[in-house]
């Protein structure tokens, strides 16, 4: 269910309308008018919305960017932070994997109730994976030192 515009705080009208990605710029009242109007052109078009990415690992139980593993389960840190930064049904996170050999499984997709799922296929339906092949290198040069892709 979609909050209300008026109902909005700065910070949430700022974030919805950068996963659009549109540029969050002036009053609250011109934020608001953007997301509104931002929600029309999406009703028009029904174009699919810019997933994004996040990386996790930091609330892993251990040091995953020396360990490269997780050592236990964080499923509610990461559950408090996907409703904290209030990630959108789609969203991909990196959340890590217990087995080192096998890092690609360590994605998780953000469903429409706020948990996340690593067995869930990303929502190709409705969000758009085309541009995360560079955010993905880049959390992989950062972790393993090497492209994934």
């Amino acid at each position: 269910m979609t909050t209300a515009v008026h109902k909005m705080s700065r910070a949430e009208l700022a974030a919805e309308l950068n996963s659009y990605p549109m540029e969050a710029l002036g009053t609250i009242r011109d934020l608001r008018e953007s997301v509104i109007l931002a929600r029309e052109i999406c009703k028009m078009f029904q174009g699919k919305r810019l997933a994004r990415l996040f990386n996790v690992t930091h609330l892993a139980p251990n040091d995953y960017s020396v360990d490269k593993f997780i050592t236990g389960d964080y499923s509610d840190r990461v559950h408090e932070f996907i409703v904290q930064n209030k990630l959108l049904d789609g969203d991909v996170i990196f959340v890590g994997t217990k087995n080192p050999e096998k890092q690609d499984r360590g994605f998780a997709v953000v469903m429409a109730d706020g948990s996340f799922s690593t067995k869930e296929a990303f929502h190709v339906e409705t969000c758009d994976y085309d541009h995360m092949t560079e955010e993905i290198n880049q959390l992989w040069l950062k972790h393993f030192g090497k492209k994934a892709c």
